[in-house]
């Protein structure tokens, strides 16, 4: 590898003002652009990808060289520093909070009614929540969020809550009153302040010794039965759903007195200690960002080994893992059925690597209710490949390889691909253009190396395509043109085997449907009526004859394809592919209706952005589970009357458990699979009338003793039974009917949400 001054360009880029390295001017450069671009809308994932490599190059400068870079800050005196927000927006960098106090998260959802900045763990910063705020805290004041923790304060609901039972007797706050006014305890805290961050304590040094000596000389440690706080932003109103029960409240009189308020709980409870924790890491103003130290000593019953405690622990912090709404959902997630019509259906798109697109799985929508459903999932283009054996020199179907997620690749055609549009969110409902780069360069990823897309003919396809995927309205004049290109794309497309044919025309049907284009109607109209008359026509003659051929053997080969076009018709397809531009046109609808209702408001919906549903169902991967779960059965159902009793009754076991945890993937995306059946079917049964009785039919499978350990070990039974023995076929059949039961119940469910 030759030096950087020897490459041959090196002097002419370095003329027109290259950098041999990326400079702060330059990450701040991205990001205003970015900014300008997205116009202040949410981003879409090839932006947000960029949008994280700049954040994640911008702190770790920040971080190496942090005088030089904080001068650089200071003198952008014409441009703004725009970071992302948690809802998926560029925002300037000193109307965000940060959020320094995570434990709060819960209880704020969302109601705080101030932009949030993104969890920098999203940014490829790591997880280290205390590394996150000594980065912010290296901004330049001007530039930076404020901090959560400097504007929020915890509020006791009631003055005068209800002492504990033990009365003045009670051990745990004896412990605590001893423990935290000791020598040992405020020696450590002083000790973890100075290696958190050393010269953040000398700058608040006073503050901390004030700390110090209310605890050795005004602490005072009460215990209550129950304890609710609330949280209000310093000088407004309480935060609205922000009540809570907690574990500990600290409350400070001047600088001299401390009342710390505990919940009666075990002294070793880790959810108390962490209570605990996080009420003194706020109390030291956030001197303190790792609460594993407190833990240690807070949990040590001989105080005289508290600095033998921190000798030891070598654990960090790590900071909350919900996921963000910036965060990009993992390759191989299911497409909500919601955002389908976001997907491009132009058969002439053009990918690059590392573009986040959609994957057709199933074109067929294979669906065990016999509705028409296909289903997309995410995926990332690794490379475009030369398919083996392949001897089409046509622009159409080119393939790629794609990261399918669960650590698979799949080399696949550009026909099973689909690029993502932003949505429209203004109130004339246009359609949207795709925002995906126009150059391999704008996403390659590390260690890959591009392909640059050959596409012949293509340049001129590509650019007329381009117009007819914009958000103004069609001229007549370009109606010739596109009757031109969509005839040509067909033409092209009966030269493909059948099932790639297939997939151009189902793309231009669904991109032509007048129910997709209902700001361009009348073309559209016009254009579809031809699309179906070309079809006709290409199916009557197939593409032989003296106007694609000119050889005795292409004759035959058209020949042949006439023929199996007699026999095959695209028209029976055609009934599918309306309910699904159908199911398209109402998606819109119910965005466009969503977002107008939410206007003014900083938190509206985020469709474009793939969902990772947190918040909103998955029928897709619910109808997964519930697959699974009727698998089971039907393997229970073979194992009865075969001496394996026991056997039948597990497989019906797993078999409600799945089906529960399918209702619980259709209602919320995500669920607890290490919940009880029984505690899960309480849930699960508040969330329809029509589930009325599962929490029985699910008891009753517990009350035959059939669980996931009792049908399997022989030490769980009374001595010398086995489980062979205990489940008798009496038995077997009863629970086979009880699961039918609660199996048909969740299908019914789910097919609603479906």
């Amino acid at each position: 590898k030759l030096p950087l001054e020897l490459g041959s360009f090196h002097q002419v880029f370095k003329l027109l003002g290259t950098e041999d390295i990326i400079s702060t001017k330059q990450y701040v450069e991205v990001l205003g652009r970015i900014f300008k671009l997205s116009e202040g809308k949410h981003l879409e994932p090839n932006e947000m990808r960029t949008v994280k490599r700049a954040v994640s190059g911008l702190f770790k400068s920040l971080q190496n060289e942090p005088i030089k870079v904080r001068i650089d800050l200071e003198n952008l005196r014409d441009l703004g520093l725009y970071l992302p927000s948690n809802d998926g927006r560029l925002t300037k960098s000193n109307t965000l909070v940060f959020d320094d106090a995570p434990h709060y998260k819960s209880r704020m959802q969302g109601n705080v009614g101030m932009l949030m900045l993104v969890d920098l763990s999203q940014c490829y910063l790591g997880k280290d929540h205390a590394f996150h705020t000594k980065l912010i805290m290296l901004l330049p004041a001007k530039l930076r969020p404020r901090l959560l923790g400097g504007i929020l304060e915890e509020i006791l609901d009631e003055e005068t809550p209800k002492i504990c039972h033990f009365g003045a007797l009670c051990s745990l706050q004896g412990r605590l009153q001893l423990l935290l006014s000791s020598e040992q305890f405020i020696t450590g805290l002083i000790r973890i302040m100075k290696h958190e961050n050393d010269n953040a304590y000398l700058a608040n040094e006073e503050k901390a010794n004030r700390l110090c000596r209310a605890l050795r000389e005004g602490l005072k440690v009460s215990c209550f039965e129950k304890l609710q706080t609330s949280l209000r932003i310093k000088g407004c109103s309480t935060i609205p759903r922000s009540k809570s029960e907690t574990l500990a409240f600290l409350k400070r009189y001047g600088n001299a007195v401390i009342h710390l308020y505990i919940q009666h709980a075990e002294g070793k409870d880790i959810n108390f200690l962490l209570a605990l924790a996080m009420t003194f890491k706020t109390a030291t103003d956030n001197l303190i960002l790792d609460t594993s130290y407190l833990i240690a000593m807070l949990g040590c019953n001989d105080i005289y080994r508290i600095n033998e405690k921190l000798d030891n622990l070598g654990v960090k912090y790590d900071s909350s893992t919900e996921r963000s709404k910036l965060e990009l959902p993992l390759p191989g997630t299911p497409i909500s059925a919601e955002i389908h019509y976001l997907l491009l259906m132009d058969p002439l798109n053009v990918f690059y690597p590392g573009e986040y697109v959609g994957y057709l799985v199933d074109a067929e929508g294979g669906d065990i209710y016999g509705s028409y459903q296909p289903t997309y999932t995410y995926a990332i283009i690794v490379q475009e490949v030369e398919r083996e054996g392949a001897e089409n020199s046509s622009f159409l179907g080119k393939y790629f390889q794609i990261d399918i997620g669960y650590s698979e690749y799949k080399i696949v055609s550009s026909l099973d691909l689909y690029k993502f549009s932003r949505p429209d969110e203004s109130s004339q409902g246009r359609d949207s253009t795709p925002t995906t780069p126009t150059s391999p360069t704008e996403c390659l990823s590390p260690g890959l190396r591009p392909i640059p897309p050959h596409f012949p003919g293509r340049e001129s396809h590509r650019a007329s395509t381009s117009r007819h995927q914009s958000p103004k309205k069609i001229k007549l004049h370009a109606l010739p043109e596109i009757l031109r290109e969509v005839t040509m794309v067909l033409e092209q497309a009966w030269r493909l085997p059948e099932s790639e044919r297939k997939k151009i025309i189902r793309r231009l049907y669904l991109k032509w449907h007048p129910d997709k284009n209902a700001e361009n109607l009348e073309i559209a109209t016009e254009v579809f009526k031809h699309l179906q008359n070309e079809i006709n026509r290409l199916e009557k003659q197939g593409v032989g004859g003296s106007e694609f051929s000119t050889d005795r053997t292409s004759r035959r080969t058209y020949s042949s394809a006439r023929f199996q076009s007699e026999k095959f018709s695209f028209q029976r397809f055609y009934t599918s592919w309306n309910q699904e531009a159908t199911s398209h046109k109402s998606d819109r609808q119910h965005f466009k209706a969503r977002f107008a209702s939410a206007s003014g408001s900083s938190h509206s919906p985020r469709f474009f952005v793939p969902p990772t549903f947190k918040t909103v169902g998955n029928p897709i991967e619910a109808r997964r589970w519930l697959r699974q779960a009727r698998a089971n059965f039907s393997a229970a159902r073979n194992d009865l009357h075969k001496n394996a009793n026991e056997w039948v009754c597990f497989k019906c076991y797993l078999a409600a458990k799945l089906a529960l945890i399918s209702a619980e993937y259709a209602v919320k995306g995500k669920s607890d699979k290490d919940v009880k059946p029984t505690a899960l079917a309480q849930k699960v049964e508040e969330y329809s009338q029509s589930l009325a009785g599962l929490a029985t039919d699910v008891n009753k499978l517990e009350a035959y003793g059939v669980d996931g350990l009792r049908t399997r070990y022989p030490d769980l039974l009374p001595f010398p039974l086995i489980p062979n023995d205990k489940f008798t076929t009496e038995v077997a059949m009863r629970v086979m009917e009880c699961t039918a039961r609660i199996i048909i119940k969740l299908e019914n469910f789910i097919q609603q949400k479906l």
